[in-house]
């Protein structure tokens, strides 16, 4: 195992992956889910901890989700241990880029859940958006999708920082392929 670091206060006007252009995949297309995604600044993990800060024993893992969505050679996941939170840098969202999709692991833990925050920030304003997603068998499961709250700048930007905790009955929770739907949904 890897640890990924000491978790740092954020702060969201500070871009670290700038609204530019992007690789573009159909990564959740095996689900019915034709559009267009983006991978979130080291979202498959495969660059070690870079762009990511944790706290209470969140580390990197030898596991991958086994579809390999974003190269057959990625063997890299967050595993979130009880308690555990794991925090992205903030990262710029573009006015049509308007929600999240991602891998998860599930426990198989009755009572486990996993936490995920969406923190967005046009630069002044600030709102956040929390999604609790339940433990829901064992193994790794595509999320649904998870909207970012609408706070854009002048120029439809929003700038995002993502946070997972691994919550309710103590369990170990992984999370890979953090991505971006860079369409706005009809």
């Amino acid at each position: 195992m890897l640890a990924v670091g000491v978790a740092a206060p954020l702060d969201a006007r500070a871009a670290v992956d700038p609204c530019a252009a992007r690789s573009l995949s159909t990564a959740f297309s095996q689900w019915g889910d034709y559009n267009d995604y983006f991978l979130v600044n080291n979202g498959d993990f495969e660059g070690g901890s870079r762009g990511w800060t944790a706290a209470n024993r969140a580390s990197l893992v030898w596991d991958n989700e086994p579809w390999r969505v974003n190269g057959w050679f990625d063997r890299l996941s967050a595993r979130l241990d009880p308690g555990a939170t794991l925090t992205s840098a903030t990262f710029c969202v573009a006015e049509r880029e308007d929600s999240l999709r991602l891998f998860i692991r599930h426990p198989g833990v009755q009572g486990a859940k996993l936490i995920v925050r969406v923190t967005v920030s046009d630069g002044t304003r600030t709102d956040a958006k929390s999604y609790e997603v339940a433990n829901d068998g064992y193994g790794w499961t595509p999320s649904e999708p998870m909207k970012f709250p609408n706070v854009r700048n002048i120029n439809g930007e929003l700038f995002v920082t993502l946070a997972f905790q691994s919550a309710g009955t103590r369990a170990n929770w992984s999370v890979d392929d953090v991505m971006v739907d860079p369409f706005k949904s009809k």
